[in-house]
């Protein structure tokens, strides 16, 4: 009986903790985000009526990228203002980067323009947080092929290599887009996967992924030589002028080996 309530009245301790830290949680306001007094007068000017003026104070908060800029740029957003001001917000929303943007930006990527979807996505591509991602893998989808163009560089710009298989739905689905940004982010599995696509896919749509693998100076040497070979083996004057422009961007540092065989690649290719 006793050891009952032993653990009675520890289980309502270890509660009433648990609702007393929640609680002080709660009340713990986040920090005010100050801006300079040059950030003020911009953020001032959207409080305006003219809209030469809100332009002029939304140019300036891109321009100081102050984070506390982004406050006054999401109530502009909210108030549903003209399309100029609403494109001009979002783009100085990816100047400023603060996380906080993520969900308004999120919601101009659903808007019905393209042409603002498109800013939503270069504006959210230049905020570091993992929601971002998610986002932009979404944007591949998306109903307008500009669009669609603009999340697969966004997608290549960010850096994040867990979308490799999503860019491979992509190319899949006529964004041949995605092809760079597997280039740009893909390891040697990818740069396979995207070489099983020769002779099936266009080449001009293949042919700008595997200029930004030989590109990378961080790429491993036998993946830019494997490359060369696959590429050998179609031959063809498109390929061939490829390997010519990528001969003539070869650092003069480049290892011997991939000159030698780039140049070999080129010479075998009937013209």
């Amino acid at each position: 009986m006793r050891r009952k309530y032993i653990v009675l009245v520890m289980g309502v301790l270890a509660v009433a903790g648990w609702c007393a830290m929640a609680h002080a949680q709660k009340g713990k306001k986040a920090k005010p985000v100050k801006l300079s007094p040059e950030g003020k007068a911009a953020a001032d000017l959207l409080l305006g009526t003219e809209e030469a003026q809100i332009l002029e104070g939304i140019t300036k908060l891109g321009e100081l990228a102050e984070p506390g800029g982004a406050k006054s740029l999401i109530q502009l957003l909210e108030k549903g203002p003209a399309d100029k001001v609403t494109e001009a917000a979002l783009d100085a929303l990816g100047a400023i980067s603060n996380p906080d943007a993520i969900p308004i930006l999120i919601e101009f990527m659903h808007h019905r323009r393209p042409k603002v979807r498109i800013i939503a996505v270069n504006a959210i591509a230049e905020i570091k947080d993992p929601r971002v991602s998610a986002a932009l893998k979404t944007a591949l989808s998306d109903s307008d092929s500009n669009v669609r163009k603009a999340a697969a560089y966004a997608i290549g710009r960010y850096g994040d290599t867990s979308a490799i298989d999503i860019l491979f739905k992509a190319f899949d689905r006529n964004v041949p887009e995605a092809a760079i940004a597997i280039g740009q982010i893909g390891g040697q599995d990818a740069m396979e996967r995207l070489a099983s696509y020769l002779g099936k896919a266009p080449l001009k749509d293949l042919l700008p992924g595997f200029s930004q693998f030989l590109g990378r100076a961080e790429f491993p040497l036998k993946g830019k030589l494997d490359i060369v070979d696959k590429l050998t083996e179609l031959a063809g004057p498109e390929v061939k002028e490829f390997l010519k422009q990528y001969a003539s961007t070869l650092p003069a540092d480049a290892p011997l080996k991939l000159r030698q065989k780039v140049q070999g690649a080129i010479e075998s290719i009937a013209d």
